[in-house]
């Protein structure tokens, strides 16, 4: 029988309608979410995982009286398998220009944004407020008619995505969902208490879908780390600050049993920055702190600020040319497909105007030459684009050699590896023993004029500082920027500053 702790024992056995759950990072909090489904087996609950491995893995650890399901698979069974056959990842930009039968990449954008923005929200209707860039300021007579002229054409877009027969314009997963949830299904005729996962990076959309099944009487619990939001820039907002919450019944994970105190002193660091007074305690096997990984370890982890950082430290894993193999392995958390590896090196071929070569027709599709490509870039700072682009730079001609040679030291297993990767937003929910922060993490949290300049910016930053400091279990090797940090935290301590 499992020993609980004083703080997850009045969770799990908890008898109030609404709870929220403050669960920092390591904490156990799926642990805790187990030991209350267990806790009360004549509930039929609803567990609502932030991604489809996370619901596989509760499926697989979770009591037969719960159902494990990430929102958009609620949505499938109902409405989005009718789409199967338009179905696409996300809108494209180049095909709402082509519906519209523009050039003006600027105003498809536009477009594009406003339907993103109005998928993610509980609106019955797109409005101006659904055009990001014009969000929070006050309007002249020729923004609000090009916000007018927007909302029109992002009107005609949806009807089209709705329509089953209308194969152009395709409809993403979180258009059925939205479309699904605009007919307000009601949870609570098959379930009588809703967990909702991830609470601190959810939609309005989803939050308001889980308010309605409270209304309709189920018990809701959210749980959630308002330090791991990280996806903010995607319309993702803390649910554990809705208004409605205020009188629900909170608790508090702060005991980690993924590593010691020396993680928890580098978490409870940046933490201070962002005025939170609840101390982190690392209960788990002691971490060393360090500013490099030792030599000869087994396998280590490397986490970056940016795919291109990632992509960067694949190919210092290669062996120099004509050496011989280095027995070096690589995992690439989410997969290689994940980093656009195929994508650039067809970006390639098709900057080189050899487009036989290139796997993707779509892209010859989508754009005329990759002069165009570029200045669609440009036009619109798509940072996808953007990014491909200077990574195209960076390499030149090596290009294609270096790719082919990073499939051969990838591997599908993670067991089988030597080296792992990702992006410090791809390893949340993630641990390994041997962990290091890549110095492609250049925002300054302690320059005073930035964080004026931008609050939210560097609150965003510091959770992801937070995250990927609390990933290492057994060694934590810190990059230029968490030194700085310690430094100061160290120096205000002395009273030196």
């Amino acid at each position: 029988m499992r020993q609980w702790t004083e703080e997850q024992y009045p969770i799990i056995t908890t008898l109030a309608r609404l709870v929220k759950v403050n669960a920092f990072a390591g904490t156990g909090k799926t642990t805790t979410l187990i030991g209350y489904a267990e806790n009360h087996p004549d509930e039929k609950i609803l567990y609502i995982a932030y991604n489809t491995e996370v619901a596989a893995e509760a499926r697989r650890r979770f009591p037969r009286n719960v159902t494990s399901m990430t929102s958009h698979g609620l949505a499938y069974g109902p409405l989005g398998s009718q789409y199967n056959h338009k179905r696409c990842n996300n809108i494209r930009l180049t095909d709402v220009a082509k519906a519209m039968n523009t050039s003006d990449w600027s105003m498809a954008k536009d477009v594009v944004g406003m339907l993103n923005s109005f998928m993610s929200s509980p609106d019955t209707e797109i409005a101006h407020h659904h055009l990001v860039r014009f969000r929070g300021i006050s309007l002249n007579s020729r923004q609000v008619q090009h916000a007018q002229l927007v909302i029109r054409h992002a009107n005609v877009y949806w009807s089209r995505m709705c329509n089953l027969q209308d194969l152009e314009a395709q409809m993403p997963h979180d258009g059925y969902l939205k479309a699904w949830l605009l007919t307000n299904p009601d949870m609570s005729r098959r379930y009588k208490t809703i967990l909702l996962d991830e609470a601190q990076d959810t939609t309005k959309l989803l939050t308001q879908f889980v308010r309605q099944q409270y209304l309709n009487g189920c018990k809701v619990i959210f749980v959630g780390d308002r330090h791991q939001q990280l996806y903010r820039f995607r319309g993702a907002e803390n649910a554990l600050d809705e208004p409605w919450l205020e009188d629900a019944e909170v608790h508090t994970l702060s005991k980690s049993f993924r590593f010691g105190w020396g993680a928890s002193h580098v978490a409870n660091t940046i933490l201070a920055l962002k005025g939170e007074r609840t101390l982190l305690q690392g209960f788990g096997q002691q971490t060393q702190i360090k500013s490099k990984l030792p030599d000869g370890l087994e396998h280590r982890t490397y986490l970056y600020r940016t795919v291109a950082g990632v992509i960067d430290r694949a190919l210092m894993c290669l062996p120099a040319p004509q050496e011989p193999d280095n027995g070096e392995r690589v995992y690439w958390v989410g997969g290689i497909k994940k980093y656009q590896i195929q994508t650039i090196l067809d970006m390639y071929w098709f900057s080189l105007n050899q487009t036989s070569k290139i796997k993707n027709f779509q892209l010859t599709r989508d754009y005329k030459s990759f002069q165009e490509y570029a200045e669609i870039a440009d036009q619109t700072e798509d940072p996808e684009m953007v990014r491909i682009i200077k990574i195209l730079k960076s390499y030149g001609d090596s290009l294609p050699d270096l790719i082919k040679r990073l499939e051969q030291i990838t591997v599908e297993q993670e067991m089988a590896a030597t080296v792992t990767l990702s992006t410090g937003h791809g390893s949340k929910g993630l641990e390994w023993p041997y962990v290091q922060l890549g110095d492609d993490f250049t925002y300054d949290p302690l320059d005073e004029q930035a964080a004026k300049d931008d609050p939210d910016r560097r609150n965003d930053e510091l959770n992801l500082y937070y995250v990927v400091s609390t990933r290492g279990m057994k060694m934590l090797a810190l990059n230029t920027m968490v030194i700085s940090m310690m430094k100061h935290a160290k120096d205000r301590r002395a009273g030196l500053n």
